[in-house]
């Protein structure tokens, strides 16, 4: 089944997400609020 393999590869990717949320999270926060200045 392709939906069995999809579930997989969407908790694979769940999970690398999960490995570098903190700095990424972070980064995206600085990021959006420079992009925000900028704009404004």
């Amino acid at each position: 089944m392709k939906y069995k393999g999809d579930l997989v590869f969407l908790f694979f990717i769940a999970l690398m997400c999960n490995a570098f949320a903190c700095e990424n999270a972070r980064q995206n926060i600085i990021t959006r609020n420079i992009d925000r200045i900028f704009v404004e």
